[in-house]
């Protein structure tokens, strides 16, 4: 939708919007509203950055900032998953032998 003859910034905004809601949405489902809280307030934060550009050329600097307090929460919500539970268990395993040597 870029690429059309006419941007409409603000349905691109809520576009994103939409889209980054859905991306978290499993989180709210499996039960864990306090992470879902952190990151979507995170995620707002990152959008009023990038769409208000309220710092100047340092909003952009601010809004990498804010992306990076999301990787720790989303490697939260990864261990939370029991399909990962079988690879933190090897990766632990692991780490106790490598101690061990």
């Amino acid at each position: 939708r870029q690429f059309l003859p006419e941007v409409r910034p603000r349905r691109n905004l809520i576009r994103i919007a939409v889209t980054l809601t859905a991306s978290i949405m499993p989180i709210l489902w499996q039960g864990n509203a306090l992470l879902f809280g952190k990151i979507y307030s995170i995620l707002t934060l990152m959008t009023w950055l990038f769409a208000k550009y309220p710092f100047g050329g340092w909003s952009h600097t601010a809004f990498h900032g804010a992306i990076m307090f999301l990787s720790p929460l989303f490697m939260t919500a990864a261990c939370n998953l029991s399909s990962s539970r079988a690879q933190i268990q090897t990766a632990a395993m692991h780490a106790v032998l490598q101690g061990a040597m």
